[in-house]
């Protein structure tokens, strides 16, 4: 998925912010107005969005995948 380097940039800075160094390998962060799945590589230090959606209409969605990726 690309985004913007201003959009990437606050992407990670949330994500570190939220888990400091222990970022999961598998997660998802709600910001801004999307839901954005992504994966970290431990070994380059890099934060990999996979996907977003945008989270108006997409409500039962982002509930089912959140909880999915909770298990």
């Amino acid at each position: 998925m690309w985004l913007d380097t201003e959009e990437y940039a606050g992407l990670c800075s949330a994500i570190r912010t939220r888990y400091g160094n222990k970022i999961p390998k598998e997660d998802f962060i709600l910001y801004r107005n999307h839901f954005y799945v992504y994966t970290y590589n431990r070994k380059l230090h890099k934060i990999i969005f996979e996907w977003g959606v945008e989270i108006a209409g997409n409500e039962d969605f982002i509930a089912k995948m959140s909880k999915e990726m909770r298990k």
